[in-house]
């Protein structure tokens, strides 16, 4: 009743002039609002671009330039890093024979382990899990191919107590570095996968070249080397020499 009263007096001029300063005053509302939500999705889309950029240069292909370095003809696998890693050793102190002895005793650098470790707040949730699951029995490669050269040394070096424990330990040390190697030769090949898939699916995302393409069919190599190796490991009867004669730095 009161709207009728209201409106009453008004010509329909005058009601067409309100109604189109009611839908002047929405329409630069809505404008405001959507131009608002339009920038907002800008601004943070910009920001996941700019985040996948740094994870990308920062961490993935760092990453990739270490596994192109350290894979070699026989494929991309925890072989091939371990030889490469030894040869490196090897040439850097062959031509001093006191710097050659300390090659022996010169232990396991992963280096893809350390690379990840320094920079975790570039790490997926399922990157870091694969690495922690290598790493834990990583190093044990390089005890198992070495396990006879430090218990010798040990032998000839300490009392007669520490020799009768290390014996009573010895079977049972070497076995769990064994059982280790068997399962970082197994961890490796999938920590590797993990890195190509994220580093392709954030090239994608980027519109950048691919550049884990020429890796894969590496990588499948290295995965039947790694399979080779473990199936020989467990049907050896010297756990040692088997894998000393496949990781030799001069093989």
């Amino acid at each position: 009743m009161k709207l009728i009263l209201l409106t009453s007096g008004l010509t329909n001029s005058n009601l067409v002039t309100i109604a189109c300063a009611i839908l002047t005053a929405s329409v630069t509302v809505s404008s405001v609002y959507f131009s608002h939500r339009l920038g907002q999705r800008k601004y943070f889309t910009e920001i996941k671009i700019r985040n996948k950029s740094e994870r990308y240069e920062n961490f993935y292909l760092p990453l990739l330039k270490t596994i192109y370095y350290e894979s070699d003809n026989t494929g991309i696998w925890l072989g091939a890093f371990y030889k490469y890693q030894r040869q490196n050793i090897y040439y850097s102190h062959k031509n001093d024979p006191k710097d050659h002895e300390s090659f022996k005793y010169a232990p396991y650098n992963d280096e893809i382990v350390e690379f990840i470790m320094s920079n975790l707040k570039y790490a997926s949730p399922e990157l870091l899990s694969k690495c922690l699951r290598y790493s834990k029995v990583s190093a044990s490669i390089y005890w198992s191919a070495h396990y006879t050269l430090y218990a010798n040394h040990a032998l000839t070096n300490e009392s007669d107590k520490f020799n009768k424990i290390n014996t009573e330990v010895e079977k049972s040390v070497w076995s769990k570095y064994n059982d280790e190697t068997l399962q970082a030769l197994a961890e490796f090949v999938p920590l590797i996968e993990q890195i190509l898939e994220e580093t392709q699916a954030l090239s994608i995302d980027l519109q950048s070249k691919d550049l884990t393409t020429p890796l894969k069919q590496s990588l499948r190599v290295g995965q039947e080397n790694s399979n080779r190796l473990i199936k020989a490991l467990k049907e050896s009867t010297d756990f040692e020499l088997t894998l000393i004669r496949s990781l030799s730095p001069l093989s």
